[in-house]
């Protein structure tokens, strides 16, 4: 009969801290191992486990076969992120060559701004679905910005709501009520904002530190379209030391002419990324928009490392190969061979990256090899 334990103790990195006492227990047919359970920056669940050699194993001389397994997103996660969704919705998003029919009614199909619609409802979904998003926010810009009323009813700044809540029970997630209502110039649910046709970069990042201002949660990430250049005032250098601290902002630049980093002078989308600790993606076919824009909440088991005695070990079979978008698992495998007799640290590292940081878990094993024999 085998055990399966499954413990988390406190852990703290320069990404993360865990707390838990808590181990939880299956069984099946083998023998007694334990897996240990961390979480990366965003609350997506990370583990190893070195199955074989058991802690305190006494071993005979000779090589020594190491076995195990790593995995993400495979237990349940830890909802503590905040997901805030700046859309551009000035005049150059009427363009053609989108996608996603006409999201927003505005009898206009496959517009710039259908496409934005669309990649951020299927964002939501995702986000929705893998758990670690605790609540979202959202805020439009143009010449100007607002913030959106994302809950039906109450008062007309709900600045924060649960990425599935339905609030009003009309069938419809209440977040994707608010980016349906999107329309070039304003958003109209749940309170009409009028925000005007240009592009400041400046008043999207304004209008949306209301929502992330109001966050508790521990992680705060933004994901922030345009399809033009920023050249309305204000600079984003006047805004940026407003948001929290602990604020990433990830850019996303559509269309042919839309570029991360070109010549102004109000700041780009690449200067918005760098300086929050954010990536910054170039999306010239906007139709892809809707696939690429939900993979920057993914998370990827990204490497598998085993050390002997503090020195790395090759690493014979990993199945399957690295990477690994979660949720996934994947079994290794290596013979470990010119141990000298006494007391070895085995070492089993699982590194992964999600939408924040990286972050890693690591167990161990202590073995003792024991003397040959003398001979006969």
């Amino acid at each position: 009969m085998r055990v399966r334990s499954i413990c988390l103790s406190t852990v703290s990195t320069v990404f993360f801290t865990v707390s838990s006492a808590a181990c939880v227990s299956d069984s099946d047919d083998a023998t007694e191992w334990r897996e240990v359970v961390d979480a990366l920056p965003s609350g997506v669940p990370i583990s190893v486990e070195i199955t074989t050699p058991a802690d305190s194993t006494v071993l005979a001389p000779g090589p020594v076969q190491v076995t195990g397994f790593a995995t993400i997103g495979e237990t349940a996660p830890i909802a503590e992120t905040t997901l805030a969704y700046v859309v551009d919705v000035s005049g150059s998003t009427l363009g053609g060559g989108g996608c996603g029919g006409d999201l927003n009614g505005d009898d206009l199909v496959d517009t710039v701004l259908d496409c934005e619609i669309a990649a951020l409802i299927e964002l939501n979904k995702l986000a929705a679905a893998n758990g670690t998003i605790a609540d979202v926010g959202a805020a439009v810009f143009g010449t100007f910005g607002a913030t959106a009323d994302v809950q039906p009813g109450g008062t007309d700044n709900d600045l924060l709501t649960e990425p599935d809540a339905d609030l009003d029970m009309d069938m419809d997630i209440d977040i994707d009520e608010v980016l349906r209502s999107l329309k070039t110039g304003l958003v109209g649910e749940f309170t009409d904002h009028v925000v005007g046709g240009g592009t400041s970069y400046g008043a999207g990042l304004s209008a949306i530190e209301p929502a992330l201002s109001a966050s508790t949660q521990a992680n705060k990430v933004v994901i922030f379209v345009s399809d033009g250049n920023n050249n309305l005032s204000p600079h984003i250098n006047q805004v940026l030391p407003t948001l929290p601290a602990d604020a990433v902002v990830h850019t996303f630049a559509i269309g042919a002419s839309s570029t991360c980093d070109p010549v102004v002078v109000l700041g780009t989308l690449q200067d918005i990324s760098d300086a929050t600790g954010g990536s910054c993606t170039e999306v010239p076919d906007v139709t892809e928009l809707p696939d690429i824009i939900p993979s920057v909440v993914a998370a990827e088991l990204i490497s598998l490392e085993l050390t002997v005695d503090g020195k790395p070990e090759p690493i014979d079979s990993i199945v399957p190969a690295l990477p690994q978008e979660g949720p996934a698992m994947l079994a290794y495998s290596t013979l470990v061979e010119g141990l000298t007799p006494g007391v070895h640290v085995l070492c089993a590292t699982a590194a992964g990256v999600d939408v924040i940081a990286k972050g890693d878990v690591t167990e161990c094993s202590m073995i003792r090899v024991t003397r040959a024999p003398p001979p006969m």
